[in-house]
């Protein structure tokens, strides 16, 4: 196999892998990993809504450094995606996952 090195803007980068979230006394803690091959993300897109499939919430824009955050937010359940962002567009969303915030 031959090596390519990866660029940011020559396709839509994969979706990033392993979406984690845990949730203790009113703060979540969401983290990811980029996909270890293809296009290079400039930034991500975390999806979060109160219903499965929606992103009622909204969808926060983070730089592509950052494959993890933690905040308060109210108790109640959340459903998160994310996505890999660069000029060429959005890679499809990572699986769904559910957290719990008591």
């Amino acid at each position: 196999a031959s090596w390519a090195p990866r660029r940011a803007g020559s396709a839509v980068p994969a979706a990033p892998a392993g979406l984690s979230a845990h949730g203790a006394a009113g703060i979540v803690s969401v983290a990811w990993s980029s996909a270890a091959a293809g296009a290079i993300p400039t930034s991500y897109e975390l999806r979060v809504g109160r219903v499965s499939g929606a992103a009622d919430l909204g969808v926060l824009v983070l730089p592509a450094a950052m494959t993890a955050l933690s905040g308060p937010v109210p108790s109640g359940i959340y459903y998160l995606q994310v996505a890999a962002v660069n000029a060429c567009g959005a890679s499809a969303p990572s699986p769904e996952i559910a957290v719990t915030v008591p």
